[in-house]
């Protein structure tokens, strides 16, 4: 079993390599930025300086969350607890957002992911 912490390290090297191939371009502070997955499963995003968040909008089985990396170098994840009901899971940032992910899939499994 991965540790919180372990999962994030991962994630964040699977998300460093996506990045290098994503052409959508970076997240600017000051935006409002959304990623939406494939299929209605749901999206997430930042409003550019100080709350990330995510939406599960598909009763599927699979999950939703947030991967993200604030300027002075914090790394974690936020997901949507309540699955696909009414409202979204989300936390206050420290720091304005450099990059995210939003990520869906069975178990706590990422099988899908968009990059910003």
């Amino acid at each position: 079993m991965m540790t919180k912490k372990s999962r994030l390290n991962a994630a964040a090297l699977a998300i460093s390599a996506g990045l290098l191939l994503a052409t959508t371009g970076t997240a600017q502070a000051g935006v409002l930025a959304r990623l939406d997955l494939s299929q209605g499963r749901g999206y997430g995003g930042h409003n550019g300086t100080n709350n990330v968040y995510a939406c599960d909008t598909k009763a599927d089985g699979w999950g939703v969350r947030t991967y993200y990396e604030l300027t002075d170098g914090f790394v974690d994840l936020v997901g949507d607890a309540n699955g696909s009901s009414s409202g979204c899971g989300n936390e206050p940032t420290r720091a304005p957002v450099k990059w995210f992910a939003v990520c869906a899939g069975p178990n706590g499994q990422d099988s899908e992911c968009v990059y910003s």
